[in-house]
Order: structure tokens, then C-alpha cells, then sequence
């Protein structure tokens, strides 16, 4: 939902209402940027996983590749924390 919302309020960023400064949005981009697509890995992370993929879709990252790079930090995360339970059981 955010990768949408990213791509598609991209052309909404010169309104007023705009919640994000263009400052901000220059700042995220740059980041992005810097850090390229395989930042999408961290996509699960709290506080910062949600506005990673919201820039995703500003990028214009591709939906299959953004796809594919979440779920796999996902599954990383989730194979983590079952290995870790399975070594209290």
C-alpha cells in the first residue's frame, strides 16, 4: 500500500496540503538513493520500514523488485525469530 501511495501522491508533493516538506522528500530521495533498492531489506524495521517503502514508490522502484527485496527481509526476519524460538523449545 505505501509503494502505491508513494507513486501515485508523488505528483501531489507542490499542493499545500502536501504532509511532507519538499526538503524532507529531497532528503529520503537522497538517502534512497544512496543506499539504493537493497535498503527495501530493512522495509520490516519499526519506524523506518514504513517510510522506506512510501519512497520506494516516489522511486518508482519496480513492484515486482520491490516485492521481492521485502519479502525477502521478511522471511529473514521471521526464519530469525523461529530459529531463536525453536532454540528455547
Amino acid at each position: 500500500m505505501n509503494w502505491w501511495l508513494g507513486k501515485e501522491l508523488n505528483r501531489f508533493k507542490d499542493r499545500k496540503w502536501f504532509a511532507v516538506s519538499e526538503q524532507q522528500l529531497e532528503k529520503a530521495q537522497h538517502s534512497f538513493n544512496r543506499y539504493g533498492r537493497a535498503s527495501l531489506l530493512l522495509a520490516w524495521l519499526p519506524i523506518v520500514g514504513d517510510p522506506l517503502t512510501f519512497v520506494a514508490g516516489i522511486m518508482r522502484v519496480p513492484f515486482s523488485i520491490f516485492v521481492l527485496l521485502v519479502a525477502i527481509g521478511k522471511a529473514l526476519r521471521y526464519a530469525i525469530v523461529i530459529a531463536m524460538a525453536l532454540q528455547f523449545f
